[in-house]
């Protein structure tokens, strides 16, 4: 069965196109400030209901980037170990760093799922709204440029927004989805390890319920490129 649509009429449509319009597509490195990821997920519910949905779906919250996560992240590298809650580079948009950053680990550190979710002063219908920034590690490489190892992505970063979007629907706890266009972001992008970026450029926009009895887990590694389902693609 399709997942309602949060934007029903013309008008909740066209509202909701403007909301994401409005909203940053694009976020920079810590320090240098060299454009990085995009933006294509947005959740509207509150904050504790969206943690309930994605660790019901398997997805922890990771450490801070430290002296002693980084010591571990470099053990899990050498020793060849999985580290589920290994920290992410920084990144920022609109000048503020995530809210909350999560991942989703497969066999070693160098390969995971990971998404930061930033937080924004909008609303809708009563209910807060927040941008995340999702890819995929699928390696490890050494940078000449930074004379440091990097993780390699998966440069389709639609695999990983269809990801994200399965892993939460299949917990009950998305109640409604919009898939909205955004035909004004710009062409031949690269990410801030000048990996290119290729996306068909639409945000998931999802609404949550309470997310107080999710209803399925799904497992680690099964729902990369399940086919994204939606009765609308505005």
């Amino acid at each position: 069965l399709a997942t309602p649509s949060i934007a029903d009429t013309p008008e909740e449509q066209q509202k909701l196109r403007a909301l994401v319009r409005a909203k940053p597509f694009r976020t920079v490195t810590d320090g240098a400030l060299i454009p990085s990821d995009l933006t294509n997920l947005m959740y509207i519910g509150d904050t504790q209901s969206i943690l309930r949905a994605f660790d019901a779906a398997g997805w922890l919250q990771v450490h801070s980037l430290d002296a002693a996560s980084i010591y571990r992240t470099l053990r899990s590298i050498t020793e060849q170990q999985a580290y589920r809650t290994a920290p992410m580079s920084t990144l920022l948009l609109e000048c503020q760093p995530p809210t909350y950053t999560l991942a989703k680990t497969l066999d070693t550190f160098s390969k995971r799922h990971h998404l930061r979710v930033f937080s924004t002063h909008d609303s809708w219908d009563g209910q807060p709204v927040w941008l995340s920034s999702s890819t995929q590690d699928i390696g490890i490489s050494f940078s000449k440029a930074k004379k440091t190892l990097i993780h390699q992505i998966d440069t389709d970063i639609d695999h990983e927004r269809t990801k994200v979007v399965n892993d939460l629907m299949l917990t009950g706890c998305v109640t409604a989805i919009n898939l909205i266009a955004r035909p004004w972001l710009p062409k031949n992008m690269t990410n801030g390890t000048a990996e290119p970026i290729v996306t068909d450029g639409r945000m998931a926009v999802l609404r949550f319920n309470d997310c107080t009895a999710p209803m399925h887990i799904p497992p680690l590694d099964r729902t990369d490129f399940v086919p994204l389902h939606s009765n609308v693609a505005a």
